[in-house]
């Protein structure tokens, strides 16, 4: 059976209450990542020595690039973040932050193969009318987390989050939303 939302609500605050420290460290990781991204794009890095090359071309592919491997850094921040709090649910605590960092590079590929495949279902859905794409949205919602916390593939993950959804479609749409309203409204 489903928690009611005020439960929810309740045990979220205690679960960040009670591991604030740990969490505070993913999230200093995840602040760190995103600076690396601001700054890059902000400042650009203009690498004045190989701007002899050809001009600016080469610093801007450069920024281009760093971008790129600072966006796939803060990707695997996050996952780490997850599957850290996953750890601290099911009541085993993760080793380190950087570990589990190095540790979710396995499932990166996975994990952009299960985001590819929920967006494509949600924006088909969401050309036949927009009904069919709130519908795959909360159909594959969980898909991301059966690939972070049980490594599933990303058809699997598909299947699996279909399949927890499924009869309890009404109960989870309330239980994703309500919350949210509630911190909207609150904060």
């Amino acid at each position: 059976m489903l928690i009611s939302v005020t439960d929810l609500i309740k045990q979220t605050f205690r679960f960040y209450t009670q591991h604030f420290g740990l969490i505070l460290k993913y999230l200093l990781f995840v602040i760190g990542a995103w600076l690396l991204i601001v700054l890059n794009s902000g400042i650009g890095f203009n690498i004045s020595a190989f701007e002899t090359l050809n001009g600016q071309r080469v610093s801007i592919v450069i920024s281009l690039l760093l971008q790129v491997v600072f966006l796939i850094i803060s990707y695997i921040v996050l996952l780490a973040f997850k599957r850290g709090m996953a750890h601290i649910v099911r009541g085993t605590l993760p080793t380190s932050v950087f570990k589990e960092i190095l540790q979710t590079r396995k499932i990166f590929w996975k994990a952009i193969g299960v985001s590819i495949l929920y967006g494509l279902a949600i924006i088909s859905g969401s050309l036949l009318i927009i009904v069919p794409g709130i519908i795959f949205a909360l159909w594959f919602y969980f898909s991301r987390f059966a690939v972070i916390l049980d490594n599933q593939r990303p058809m699997e993950a598909m299947k699996f989050s279909k399949k927890i959804v499924a009869g309890r479609f009404g109960a989870v749409l309330w239980r994703l939303c309500a919350p949210t309203l509630i911190y909207v409204l609150v904060f």
